[in-house]
């Protein structure tokens, strides 16, 4: 049998390593775009703001690919996939054969309208290559526009005040990490983020960019100011790349469809991560924020029933976990609901800058918001996870501030 991995990032390494665990004499093939072996995307702002070395963000070296017997091609950029003849097409002619195939190829960023965008230079973060441009371009004393202000556009913003940029942060909606905090708990975040130099600006985005006669770069934004910029990076979400599917009857959505065990329309084509859309009950009503875990979880699933086995996936207790290494915040399950049924519990220390929210339904705890004190956080989250009750006491006590 031989199984070919498209993709090298969470969902792609950890189905062959899984893989390799389960078939110990199957032929196993990562092909990835990038030059590099895995390494660890979630800490790229990390990099980029100084926290820690470039060697750091690498998960494993290219020999743990040759001790597992994995072979893995860099540098391959495949263009087609013929479900047909159960062969990929690299863009230089390039083919291989497969038996099974998982399609974990990512997002890529996505690109606003933006009136000029096309004669300026801006960044995404997506991959290493996009941490060392940034890195490369980055100047103390710059003035940079991040526009976003989800997850990576927080974290960005901190690893460009980091590197001494003075920046502003833009965000449509009427607060930051919307996803995540409601009003109140938006509120003590941006007064976090200001004490670390980052400026917020709710309620706007950039209508224009352009250069001056001056060669100096502006943007003006959608009430008419103008804010010149150094850098300006774009981080308003990625989506699935459905590039590669062009051509063939896989079935896809905003991504390509897949059912419980992570199978694709087509026998023996499998997806999981970033370009997998999967259909659950169990998610409705949950955003999934911070994706390493899931699109490792899919990945190892979908290794599992490539190897035969009949592995479904459930995801809820992956949802929408964010954490801000530089600040006391941690998020997980559901925060927002919108139907009835649910109970809400606040504690809001304004003065001091703590925010704690629990929801619950039928004693379960089933999302939470700890910002500015995470002492009970990993007790929280088991919780969650196992869908245990709790009880008044215990709300008690994790509601309450020290």
């Amino acid at each position: 049998m031989k199984y070919v991995i498209l993709g090298n990032s969470a969902a792609g390494f950890f189905a062959a390593t899984k893989l390799r665990d389960i078939c110990e004499d199957d032929e196993i093939v990562v092909i990835s775009r990038e030059n590099t072996p895995v390494y660890s995307k979630i800490m790229l702002p990390y990099y980029i703001g100084n926290e820690i070395t470039r060697d750091k963000l690498f998960l494993k070296d290219k020999n743990f690919y040759d001790k597992k017997h994995i072979k893995l091609v860099l540098d391959k950029n495949i263009m087609a996939i013929d479900t047909e003849k159960n062969i990929i097409i690299g863009e230089d002619g390039w083919s291989m054969a497969y038996d099974k195939l998982l399609i974990a190829t990512g997002g890529r960023p996505f690109i606003p309208p933006i009136d000029g965008i096309d004669k300026v230079e801006f960044f995404t973060i997506n991959s290493i290559e996009d941490a060392d441009r940034i890195k490369g371009c980055a100047q103390t004393g710059g003035r940079a526009i991040v526009l976003g202000s989800g997850l990576t556009g927080i974290e960005m913003s901190i690893a460009l005040s980091n590197l001494g940029m003075h920046v502003t942060m833009l965000e449509m909606g009427d607060r930051i990490l919307p996803m995540q905090l409601d009003n109140d708990a938006s509120n003590i975040m941006e007064t976090q983020l200001k004490k670390l130099g980052i400026s917020t600006m709710l309620k706007n985005t950039i209508h224009k960019v352009y250069i001056t006669d001056e060669g100096i770069k502006r943007a003006e934004l959608m009430d008419g100011q103008q804010l010149e910029f150094d850098l300006l990076l774009l981080a308003i979400g990625t989506r699935p790349d459905l590039s590669i599917i062009e051509g063939t009857s896989i079935k896809h959505n905003r991504g390509i469809l897949v059912n419980e065990y992570m199978e694709t329309s087509i026998k023996n084509i499998y997806a999981a991560g970033d370009i997998a859309e999967i259909k659950s009950d169990k998610n409705e009503g949950y955003v999934s924020s911070y994706i390493w875990p899931n699109a490792m979880a899919q990945g190892r699933c979908a290794a599992s029933n490539m190897a035969g086995n009949h592995e479904s996936f459930d995801g809820a207790a992956f949802q929408n976990v964010v954490q801000i290494r530089n600040m006391d915040f941690y998020s997980m399950g559901l925060i927002n609901p919108n139907d009835d049924g649910y109970d809400i519990l606040i504690n809001y220390d304004k003065n001091n800058g703590i925010y704690k929210k629990i929801v619950i339904k039928d004693n379960a705890i089933l999302g939470m918001v700890m910002l500015g004190d995470t002492l009970h956080t990993t007790e929280i989250s088991n919780i969650i996870k196992n869908n245990r009750q709790v009880s008044k006491e215990q709300l008690d006590t994790y509601l309450s501030i020290r």
